[in-house]
């Protein structure tokens, strides 16, 4: 009876109506920072605050494993507690702390680089060497005359074909820069978009949406740019290395299975999410999309693209939403603890990010079935973010 009466009492409420008093949120943002400039073995303390405020029994989550661990802390010796609080701490810490082994981060890898930039994911261009600059200046102002030519004959099918015509003018806008700040992965990624397109128109493949021929002129003109990106781009050994691993990822037929189904949904969001993704990241994103959605996966050197932007923008995103500490996240919450920290310049992105990652747990361990670094790291800032509600 006792028992069952202290039960009840732990699990009600600290406040009437569960409405925490001004002061008392104060109070807690000042124990947060007090118990975190601890360290992170400090952290079950809040925890087991943070539960009883919340109104249930500490550490219940741990499940069968509870009297082992809340019940075997209570039943050790004087030896055990009169030690360093730091180490008794510690031990605390890994009884109470249900965490898989960290997996080790996976490299940033070839393809599009990302960081965030002014709160939400941004592509940072990948540059030409400088002995590249000057042999490819011709051909450059080449190419971009004549992708003026493709965007002004381009509106005739604003309306028939605006995922192409995106495309069209996105890859112009990433060509209008100098020489020496253009971003090869980029430029890569959308050329490899309009190849896309183009190789779809030719092959009229009418099982999917693309059926209606191109305008005469419009079709010169792509066929023209799409040949003159191929050469420009094998004249970046970046862009060559990416061709000839396309080539190669193309041949690995078991790893290719399955990635449209839970591919499509990720990067339509990494195109359309205006929250977690920058403007110009998006439009490039919305390219690869568009192509892949159109012509599907196996067109040209796409799922290449489509995967290497998938992968690099969820490995930073996770990297992002990890930080310094991922203990810390792992026992008090992600972001609903990280909230009472003022001044972390990343608490917006992470506001945004959790939740994108929650939202699209089973198509990410999905679309890397066949990828043991990146799923064990999903499956790592999964189990982090199990508990923080949206």
């Amino acid at each position: 009876m006792m028992a069952d009466g202290a039960e009840f009492l732990l699990q009600s409420p600290l406040w009437i109506g569960a409405e925490v008093p001004e002061r008392v949120k104060q109070a807690d943002s000042a124990f947060w920072k007090d118990i975190s400039a601890l360290g992170v073995q400090w952290a079950p303390v809040w925890d087991w605050y943070s539960h009883i405020k919340g109104g249930v029994l500490p550490f219940e989550d741990l499940g069968s494993r509870f009297e082992n661990a809340v019940i075997g802390l209570a039943q050790e010796r004087n030896e055990f507690w009169d030690r360093n609080p730091d180490v008794v701490m510690k031990d605390i810490s890994e009884r109470l702390t249900l965490m898989p082994p960290m997996p080790s981060e996976p490299e940033p890898g070839p393809g599009p680089h990302y960081d965030i930039i002014d709160g939400k994911l941004g592509i940072v261009a990948s540059l030409p060497h400088s002995d590249e600059v000057n042999t490819q200046t011709k051909l450059f102002e080449r190419l971009r005359l004549d992708v003026d030519r493709l965007v002004s004959a381009a509106h005739k099918i604003d309306n028939s074909q605006p995922n192409l015509v995106f495309s069209i003018r996105e890859y112009a806008a990433l060509l209008d820069t100098p020489l020496d700040t253009l971003d090869v992965t980029g430029v890569w990624a959308v050329g490899g978009s309009l190849a896309g397109f183009a190789q779809s128109f030719r092959e009229q493949n009418r099982n999917r949406t693309l059926a209606d021929p191109l305008e005469p002129e419009v079709d010169g003109l792509l066929q023209s740019v799409i040949r003159q990106h191929g050469a420009f781009i094998m004249g970046f050994e970046e862009g060559r290395d990416l061709v000839d691993r396309a080539d190669r990822f193309a041949l690995d037929s078991d790893k290719l299975h399955g990635l449209e189904e839970s591919g499509n949904p990720l990067i339509a969001e990494l195109a359309s999410n205006a929250d977690l993704v920058s403007d110009d990241a998006r439009a490039v994103h919305k390219s690869v999309s568009d192509v892949l959605h159109d012509a599907g996966w196996t067109i040209a050197r796409n799922c290449y693209t489509g995967f290497l932007t998938i992968r690099n923008a969820v490995r930073i995103i996770i990297k992002v939403v990890l930080g310094n500490d991922p203990n810390v996240l792992a026992v008090l919450g992600g972001v609903a603890a990280i909230s009472t920290i003022c001044g972390d310049p990343n608490l917006d992105f992470l506001r945004t990010a959790i939740p994108f990652l929650q939202a699209n747990k089973q198509n990410l361990l999905a679309f890397f079935q066949h990828y043991p670094e990146m799923r064990s790291y999903i499956k790592w800032v999964l189990h982090i973010v199990r508990n923080e509600t949206k």
